[in-house]
């Protein structure tokens, strides 16, 4: 028996030409508002727990007449139990959609031939999406981890809760840095705007008593 063994150099690490993965991504504009377009989908949700009209069902602004869907009467009448998926869908929804954002905001210097005033714009869209996303968590959780990355498997087994304080801090300077980059800027429909991130801004000072300089 005769047994041959042969290798051939980066063969086995040829990134797959089938596949879309970090390496052969952002590659175009396209590719970076496909990205972004995914972020809003996932953020500002039409049906399901974490859209708008769903989670006014847990509220006496509407009423979910399916007992057996996500949890949302559940949580109106008081019956919620631990198996319920509300907080749960919640919590892993806007974690995966916080490193979306990251992941954005880490490769899109990447894109070739992108316009300064596009990115700027793109920017302030994620910044605001990262401000509605934690903003989202520490309604419902008050202290939860402060990412500010994509995080490896092993960094995300060791975070620890910050304080509400400081995540409403850091919500605050996200949509600081959005207001620079969408103030005078023509935006399409559907996206958002400075006067969208303006509302937002003044919900958090609302929900959370934030008085920040010259406001």
């Amino acid at each position: 028996m005769i047994v041959c063994f042969c290798s051939c150099d980066d063969f086995l690490e040829t990134v797959p030409q089938d596949k879309v993965t970090e390496e052969n991504f952002w590659q175009s504009e396209s590719d970076a508002l496909k990205f972004l377009t995914d972020i809003y989908s996932r953020t500002l949700k039409t049906d399901g727990t974490g859209s708008i009209t769903y989670d006014e069902a847990m509220s006496d602004n509407a009423h979910m007449v399916w007992d057996w869907y996500g949890g949302q009467q559940q949580v109106a009448n008081g019956t919620l139990t631990s198996y319920s998926d509300v907080p749960y869908n919640i919590w892993a929804n806007s974690y995966e959609n916080i490193r979306k954002c990251y992941q954005f905001l880490e490769n899109v210097e990447r894109v070739p031939e992108l316009s300064e005033d596009l990115k700027n714009r793109m920017l302030g869209e994620v910044h605001f999406m990262l401000a509605y996303n934690y903003n989202q968590l520490v309604l419902y959780f008050a202290e939860v981890p402060l990412v500010d990355k994509v995080l490896t498997v092993e960094e995300s087994k060791n975070l620890t809760q910050a304080s509400k304080t400081e995540v409403v801090d850091f919500i605050v300077s996200q949509l600081d840095l959005a207001s620079g980059l969408l103030n005078g800027k023509q935006m399409d429909w559907g996206r958002i705007t400075w006067g969208g991130h303006v509302r937002l801004l003044k919900r958090v000072f609302y929900y959370f008593r934030v008085i920040g300089p010259g406001r």
